[in-house]
């Protein structure tokens, strides 16, 4: 219950992500409890009382699981683990039924093993946690019902004081806590990949944003220059932007920055890197080019973009593209600064001589830049 409630307060803006982990800790806790019941109530029932928490208990595990997968986990499964519970328990002797129970309750745990080495989005820590936590259960459960079976005076009393009914309750609470601990890592993994992604993607269009430029264009110069290659960096402006904001509002506005990007994406090459550098204005990054086969890129993106017409909303516009080209060769000793200044100004070159057109930076004016920025 502790565990259950600490979870709950951990999620309580959205408890519901926990909520079927937090059921079968809740279950967990009424067949504890329902162990005092022994010798006050006929045995069937607490036996019942004991192990049908524990069969939906495991129900509502992998439900969780898959829940956080985003994969369907219907009530109705929850079903055969208990009917499974219920025919077990109806065993008149108690070996018989721990041994049973053993085979059980150890197959519900290697399944659960199973589904956690399944989680695509958790890393291998973390599915490794889970994976040896339920499979310790598997193990404690199948040795106690090997035990019933060859030494079944040792399990006669459930609340006697013998070592392995000692052995057991202290493991299935290890496994419990440990499991636990996995099931929270799990949710600490996915926040942490979010913050992540909210810090480096532009929310809006998802390309990279500004923040990203000079890691990933440092690296890229860096890269092309080991390779003794050129790199070259694209400016590109939508035409008139204020004007499509003006005429139809901010919303379709927006609208109009996502199917943009949309249409260049499908254009690039996988080693190209799209970043939105500011309101209608983009930066590609394009290691191992040179001038000549960026401004190629560059003119296929600008009559992409000119043939597409852009479905927003109930609205179909269509747009312009200027863009400025600038590059360094391998041999040329310049600046990622540089260049972005280079192409940024024959971008302005391109929109002052008419839009719609792709300007080139010369090598001497993107090398002079590289020397004006150190």
């Amino acid at each position: 219950m502790t565990l259950a409630t600490m979870l709950l307060l951990t999620f309580r803006r959205n408890p519901k992500e926990v909520a079927a982990w937090c059921l079968s800790l809740v279950a967990g806790s009424i067949s504890l409890a329902s162990l005092a019941l022994r010798g006050v109530v006929p045995e069937i029932w607490a036996v019942l009382a004991t192990n049908v928490p524990v069969a939906f208990g495991f129900g509502w595990q992998a439900a969780a699981l898959a829940q956080f997968e985003n994969k369907p986990w219907p009530t109705w499964r929850l079903l055969p683990f208990a009917a499974g519970a219920v025919a077990v328990s109806m065993l008149p002797n108690m070996a018989d039924r721990i041994a049973v129970f053993g085979a059980l309750y150890g197959s519900a745990y290697l399944i659960l093993a199973f589904l956690s080495s399944r989680l695509s989005s958790a890393s291998r820590v973390v599915r490794a946690i889970m994976v040896i936590s339920f499979a310790l259960g598997s193990a404690l459960f199948v040795i106690r019902g090997v035990i019933a079976v060859l030494q079944p005076q040792l399990m006669s009393q459930i609340l006697g004081g013998n070592i392995w009914q000692s052995l057991t309750m202290s493991a299935s609470f290890l496994v419990v806590m440990c499991s636990s601990f996995g099931y929270l890592l799990l949710y600490k993994e996915r926040a942490d990949q979010q913050a992540a992604r909210l810090a480096t993607i532009d929310p809006l269009t998802g390309a990279l944003n500004r923040r990203m430029l000079t890691d990933l264009g440092e690296r890229a110069l860096a890269r092309s220059r080991r390779r003794r290659a050129s790199m070259s960096v694209v400016m590109l402006d939508i035409d008139h932007f204020k004007s499509i904001n003006d005429r139809f509002g901010h919303v379709i506005g927006d609208g109009v920055l996502q199917r943009f990007v949309e249409v260049l994406q499908r254009e690039l090459r996988a080693e190209d890197t799209l970043i939105r550098y500011g309101g209608e204005e983009f930066c590609l990054l394009m290691p191992e080019q040179t001038l000549d086969e960026a401004r190629i890129v560059a003119e296929r993106l600008r009559a992409a973009i000119g043939a597409a017409k852009l479905q927003v909303a109930e609205h179909l516009i269509s747009i312009g593209l200027s863009a400025g080209v600038a590059s360094l060769a391998a041999d040329d000793v310049g600046t990622l600064q540089g260049l972005l200044s280079a192409a940024d100004q024959a971008l302005y070159r391109a929109k002052n001589n008419g839009r719609n057109r792709v300007e080139l930076a010369s090598a001497p004016a993107a090398a002079a830049a590289s020397a004006a920025d150190q």
